[in-house]
């Protein structure tokens, strides 16, 4: 890993320069999707269940999807950016026709109890403000878990109960596209901004952008060799 020179201490990108938490929240689940999809669509009851962030939608940085100019990362931005371009992306992979016969959900776990902010600690680069946001952060995380908070086996159970359940074969406003799912299980509508996306055709943009990445970093990849 190599670690940015943009001064936001939460940043860090991978060695095809590709910041490491959109990485992990959107491209390699995107990858992942990609390389099993000829094999689910032999199957006659397949389903993909990406859990991130579904009902979250918000406004993307749509001058920039994947954030790479030098002033257009910050935490925030890559929160609304990988969550709305995952559910368009599944969005536009659920309409192809070749994908009929494949669910694609995007849930939210709601908070889950795996003590996941114990191991958030600021860089080396952190200013004393950062150190200080970060150890408020983790108190209010704490009670907000002890609160609210589900464990990881109940968390489990309600996914496996998303990916068997056959209610969420079908969307409960007829529309086609992947399915959104509620900490509680719940069947999402999709909020104004996600509804604009789609209306304007972003499903296509934001796959299009992605296999555009794909490509670059294969062809890094190939270079290497």
């Amino acid at each position: 890993m190599v670690t940015n020179t943009s001064p936001s201490p939460s940043q860090s990108d991978t060695i095809e320069n590709l910041d490491e938490c959109f990485v992990l929240s959107y491209y390699s689940r995107m990858r992942i999707i990609l390389n099993l999809l000829s094999l689910l669509r032999l199957s006659p009851h397949a389903r993909i269940l990406s859990v991130l962030n579904a009902g979250k939608e918000d406004r993307m940085y749509e001058f920039d999807l994947g954030l790479s100019g030098p002033d257009a990362w910050s935490l925030m931005r890559t929160v609304n950016n990988t969550t709305t371009m995952h559910t368009l992306a599944l969005d536009h992979l659920a309409t192809q026709q070749e994908n009929a016969g494949v669910v694609f959900m995007h849930a939210y776990p709601g908070w889950v109890k795996t003590g996941i902010f114990k191991h958030l600690e600021p860089g080396e680069e952190a200013g004393w403000v950062w150190t200080a946001c970060l150890v408020v952060l983790r108190q209010v995380a704490k009670g907000a878990l002890w609160w609210g908070g589900v464990t990881p086996e109940e968390c489990a159970e309600r996914q496996v109960y998303q990916l068997l359940d056959e209610q969420f074969e079908a969307r409960k406003d007829g529309r086609k596209g992947c399915v959104l799912l509620g900490w509680q299980c719940e069947v999402l509508g999709g909020n104004g901004v996600l509804e604009r996306y789609r209306r304007e055709g972003w499903p296509a943009r934001v796959w299009d952008f992605t296999e555009d990445v794909f490509q670059k970093v294969g062809s890094l990849g190939s270079g290497r060799r």
